[in-house]
């Protein structure tokens, strides 16, 4: 190319960027847009990046790649994801330029939103519907148009994202808004009998749950009992819950004279969890537990040969507190130790056609049933039923008058395997 030529471009040159100084380069190092406002044919004034582009180097502000240039001192600039303009003195062939880096934010946020799920009568917020949100700068989440919240079903919602430059995305998700038609649920109430003279709780275990509100009170309406006089008296219980779903049950009262000797579940419970406090260890195996429980009520109760069996929780008081009882004492009181312990246990009688009556339990160990009897080793029997098959028991019994026989309907099969366990002889 020619000197002339060259010249004559030059003089071109200059009024073109006056008229669309809109123009941009796009340099190598980054994607860097050059705003051509020239301190000379050779320098750039200004040079527009994007926000959050890593700082470029001294040179973007040459127009000829060839020069050498280097920012003059230090950099002003410590975080480009924030928009602004920024001064600075780049040092190209030995002479100071005062230039500026322009930071622009022209990217709109990205983000992921979910649906949404609230009941009639609730609001909920636009930011409650997104999950992430990408962006140099923080962003405002704002609904496009507002919900209808007293529309209840599903109804499609845009979620508008815009970040402090003004940048904005809508993405689109949904809001279901659901009718609350359940009404509360009221457990633990059931027809009970109370003793003339004795405290009575009308709210004991009784407990109400709601679909959606969390405090529903019980309302309780005993107001045709009368406590100091024997009779059936209805006691109803109501729940209400904010959308006005209601409940009410209605059970009764039964008000007696309390039987002479009388034990009630709580005072043999009480009995029961002293002496579990004296003799098991949280430290303990199960089977560590159990046979602290077999071994204590076979010591500590000197068999009879008669009880009464109308009861079996008086049967488990009498039991422990006289010291004395027969069979039916010792199943009373294994059930009543099992159960404090968190055992499982089911009742087992002996065949009707046997010549005599007997008792014991099943215990579910390590998620298999066993027998579990701790009835003490008379001098007739030397068998300790502690955690044995129904194979062991019915070998047991071929040679001791049917001892253990029962009717296995709706009992469970035991485990097959016996357990190889220690076993003391306690003589009763």
């Amino acid at each position: 190319m020619s000197t002339r030529r060259r010249k004559r471009r030059k003089r071109n040159y200059l009024p073109y960027i006056i008229m669309f100084p809109a123009v941009v380069i796009v340099c190598v190092a980054a994607i860097v847009i050059i705003q051509n406002t020239l301190i000379n044919n050779r320098i750039l004034a200004e040079v527009i990046i994007e926000a959050g582009d890593e700082l470029p180097d001294a040179g973007v502000f040459c127009k000829d790649d060839s020069l050498q240039a280097s920012f003059n001192g230090d950099i002003a600039i410590s975080d480009t994801s924030v928009p602004g303009k920024y001064p600075l003195e780049v040092t190209v062939d030995g002479k100071i330029y005062k230039v500026s880096l322009i930071v622009e934010d022209t990217v709109p946020p990205s983000g992921t939103v979910k649906s949404c799920e609230i009941w009639m009568g609730e609001e909920i917020g636009a930011d409650l519907f997104v999950t992430s949100v990408t962006d140099v700068s923080e962003v405002a989440a704002t609904f496009a148009v507002r919900p209808d919240f007293d529309l209840p079903g599903t109804q499609d919602i845009n979620i508008l994202l815009e970040d402090s430059s003004g940048n904005k995305t809508e993405l689109n998700t949904s809001l279901t808004i659901k009718e609350d038609k359940e009404p509360p649920v009221i457990s633990g109430t059931s027809d009970k009998t109370v003793f003339i003279g004795e405290n009575v709780s009308y709210r004991k275990n009784v407990t109400v749950t709601d679909n959606k509100d969390v405090d529903v009170q019980i309302e309780i309406d005993n107001s045709s009992v009368d406590p100091a006089k024997a009779g059936r008296y209805p006691v109803k219980y109501s729940a209400a819950d904010s959308a006005g779903n209601r409940t009410e049950i209605t059970v009764y009262y039964t008000f007696q004279i309390k039987p002479e000797g009388y034990v009630s579940e709580e005072e043999l419970y009480e009995l029961v969890d002293q002496v579990l406090d004296e003799i098991i260890d949280p430290g303990m195996s199960d089977l560590e537990k159990m046979s602290e429980i077999f071994y204590w009520i076979a010591d500590h109760i000197n068999y009879i040969g008669t009880s009464d069996k109308s009861d079996w929780i008086k049967g488990a008081y009498l039991g422990m507190t006289r010291g004395t009882g027969d069979c039916f004492n010792y199943f009373a009181a294994a059930k009543a130790f099992l159960t404090r312990a968190g055992y499982e246990t089911i009742p087992i009688e002996r065949v009707k056609d046997a010549k005599t009556r007997h008792y014991w339990n099943l215990v579910k160990y390590e998620g298999e049933w066993y027998h579990f009897d701790p009835l003490p080793n008379l001098a007739k029997y030397h068998y300790v039923c502690l955690l044995r098959t129904d194979a062991e028991v019915a070998e047991y019994s071929k040679k001791n008058t049917r001892f253990y026989e029962f009717d296995k309907t709706g009992i469970p099969a035991t485990a097959t395997k016996p357990l190889d366990i220690e076993r003391k002889v306690i003589n009763g």
